[in-house]
């Protein structure tokens, strides 16, 4: 056990835990830290079950490799990871998940946008899964092998690759048509070994094929804060058998809501713009993405996009002036709301999001001020009671 350190760190050199036989959780040791200067290395700890402590952390400068828990089943808490490798030096900027049987899904990297280098999942026997929305580069090699109960990594995104690919041993593998795999098989010369998988992604011309059917091809998709509001837009060079995009939405890039729905353009070569307001957006973060659906139920996704709403943006008192009730209007998050006289002496306190209702009848007529707090944002709406 790690317990009586907890939340004592916001940015280390380097986190090595290695051979820790009777470690089964890491605490909130690491829940306040953000940045690793050098590497992330977790080896050989047996009783290891879950990584849930790591939700704040955003940059690891040189490499990160989990390898051989025998007892992790997923990997919680990384969804704020937004880089690794790009400060180490040459072969000490790689992304390593490494020979973790029980290991079912790797759908917590949200954010996890920029690898200064390689990129590898191997010897993963029970993964299933792979998703990695965000990924916008790879600065060498990609190796997915012998992750034998893997069956689709389509959800890896569009990004660049500098190469080589290898995807490889790999049993059950039938679909590899991500975005940014096609766009490397698209130039002849760049190297890719594809071999021992399942039929669909057992060769270079199968996944070829495969990512000639794709069923739309994005040439950008960004969110715009507007007035409290989010615009979402986004264009596609060419569109086959696309019958409509779902819009959804998350406050922690992980877990997503459908908000609505745009229709496609059916199978077109032409390129079209969309756009969707998404008019009740939270305060602080918000991630949205798109659910690219063809008419045969098929799916993909889109990349993640992040706003930010401020808490001003969003946030009004109904009615004002008010003769008793004064209610918080507006799409909140956690946070503190207080009622304060015109000195700033506090009348009233309540919790966000559920406290939004301040009964001014008990107070003489005058101004008042509501103060509200959420995270690191304050902001203040004059009240007036009549």
């Amino acid at each position: 056990s790690l317990e009586g350190l907890e939340g004592g760190f916001t940015a280390l050199e380097s986190l090595v835990l290695i051979e820790n036989n009777n470690l089964t959780n890491l605490s909130d040791v690491y829940n306040n830290l953000v940045t690793v200067d050098e590497y992330v290395y977790i080896q050989d700890n047996g009783a290891l079950t879950t990584f849930n402590t790591f939700n704040n952390l955003v940059s690891v400068g040189w490499y990160f490799t989990i390898d051989n828990h025998p007892s992790l089943t997923a990997l919680n808490g990384f969804g704020s990871l937004q880089s690794v490798g790009l400060l180490g030096p040459p072969g000490a900027s790689d992304f390593e998940i490494l020979r973790n049987p029980s290991l079912q899904t790797l759908n917590d990297f949200a954010s996890l946008s920029q690898l200064g280098r390689r990129f590898e999942v191997s010897q993963n026997t029970a993964l299933t899964t792979l998703s990695f929305p965000s990924l916008s580069s790879v600065g060498s090699e990609m190796i997915i092998d012998y992750n034998t109960s893997l069956t689709s990594i389509i959800d890896l995104g569009d990004f660049d690759l500098t190469g080589p690919l290898f995807i490889f041993g790999n049993n059950l593998l039938s679909e590899c048509e991500a975005q940014g795999i096609c766009d490397y098989l698209d130039i002849p010369a760049n190297n890719a070994t594809i071999g021992q998988n399942d039929p669909g992604c057992n060769n270079r011309n199968q996944v070829e094929s495969a990512c000639a059917l794709l069923p739309i091809e994005l040439l950008f998709f960004n969110g715009t804060a507007q007035n409290g509001e989010v615009l979402l837009s986004w264009q596609t060079a060419s569109e086959e058998n696309n019958d409509y995009f779902q819009m959804e939405h998350s406050t922690d890039g992980s877990h997503f809501q459908p908000i609505g729905k745009v229709a496609g353009r059916g199978t077109t070569t032409t390129p079209h713009k969309y756009a969707f307001r998404h008019t009740r957006p939270t305060a602080g973060a918000n991630y949205y993405r798109f659910k690219q659906v063809d008419f045969d139920g098929k799916f993909s996704y889109s990349p993640i996009v992040h706003v930010e709403i401020g808490v001003g943006a969003i946030v009004e008192v109904f009615p004002n002036p008010t003769t008793s009730l004064a209610i918080l209007k507006g799409d909140l998050a956690e946070g503190t709301a207080r009622l304060l006289d015109i000195n700033g002496r506090p009348l009233i306190e309540k919790q966000l999001p559920n406290g939004r209702t301040f009964d001014l009848s008990p107070f003489p007529a005058g101004i008042y001020l509501l103060e509200v707090v959420i995270g690191s944002e304050k902001i203040v709406k004059r009240v007036v009671k009549e």
